[in-house]
């Protein structure tokens, strides 16, 4: 297992504070669509993760999570319900999933979402093993960073490469690398809870 992504800092704060309403928004035919319902969930579920795109690896990141002591629901592909709890939403570090993540921060940013949604910031997950591209890095930083107030990245996990997160089972126990990631949005949600 490698440290996280190369090249982008572990959290990154973009448009800290801004409230929804003050930029322009996306094409409607690429914004992400909302529940009309509430989704299952369980009470102890402190967060939901937003999948931007297929294969955004909320699946992954949400047993990842688990294994942490960090219970989250998935949202799928769709703004959840506004229940409290806040939104993070979660992409791949290759092209299509940093301009899916830009662009759901733009619903959100231009009050595009549902009334009541928090959005806590942005995890990307890499696309793969090894050092990220210098343009990636590059995308990464102005097409996502800049538009989160918080932007976090995944580390790769070699163990959990051929681990079916939709089977259930044992998962491995989270690397520290990832119990890591799990304390930072941890910190996310509860700051003063980290500040004292």
């Amino acid at each position: 297992m490698t440290s996280m992504i190369s090249g982008l800092p572990h959290r990154v704060q973009g448009l800290a504070g801004a409230p929804p309403g003050v930029v322009t928004p996306p094409p409607r035919e690429a914004m992400l669509g909302w529940r009309r319902e509430p989704l299952p969930c369980r009470a102890e579920d402190r967060l939901w993760l937003l999948g931007v795109h297929g294969g955004a690896g909320v699946s992954t990141l949400r047993g990842c999570l688990q294994q942490a002591g960090l219970l989250a629901a998935d949202a799928g592909r769709a703004w959840p319900v506004p229940d409290g709890r806040p939104v993070l939403v979660v992409a791949r570090t290759h092209g299509r999933g940093l301009k899916a993540a830009q662009t759901a921060a733009l619903q959100y940013l231009s009050g595009n979402t549902p009334p009541g949604t928090v959005l806590a910031g942005c995890v990307l997950v890499p696309d793969g093993p090894g050092k990220l591209p210098r343009q990636v890095i590059s995308a990464a930083r102005s097409l996502v960073s800049s538009v989160y107030a918080e932007t976090l990245s995944m580390p790769w996990a070699e163990e959990y490469r051929l681990l079916d997160p939709h089977e259930g089972g044992d998962w491995p126990p989270a690397p520290g690398e990832l119990t890591e990631l799990a304390n930072r949005i941890s910190h996310l949600l509860n700051p003063q809870e980290h500040t004292a």
